[in-house]
């Protein structure tokens, strides 16, 4: 397999498990709306989301986009 297959192939697998995170987040976010959030559960919250956003940032970045 080429360098160029292998790096795609990566992108495409980090992508996907980025999409899971972002999916998993939103169910648990909608399971526990009515549940009083603790600061350490919003800032983990918070963390999950800006790594999930620079995850994007650096695939597109490695893209080339």
């Amino acid at each position: 397999m080429k360098k160029e297959e292998q790096l795609q192939n990566t992108i495409n697998n980090i992508n996907v498990l980025n999409d899971l995170l972002s999916e998993k987040l939103c169910l648990l976010d909608a399971k526990t709306m009515n549940i009083p959030y603790s600061d350490e559960v919003k800032k983990l919250f918070n963390t999950v989301i800006i790594l999930s956003e620079k995850i994007d940032d650096e695939i597109q970045t490695v893209k080339g986009a």
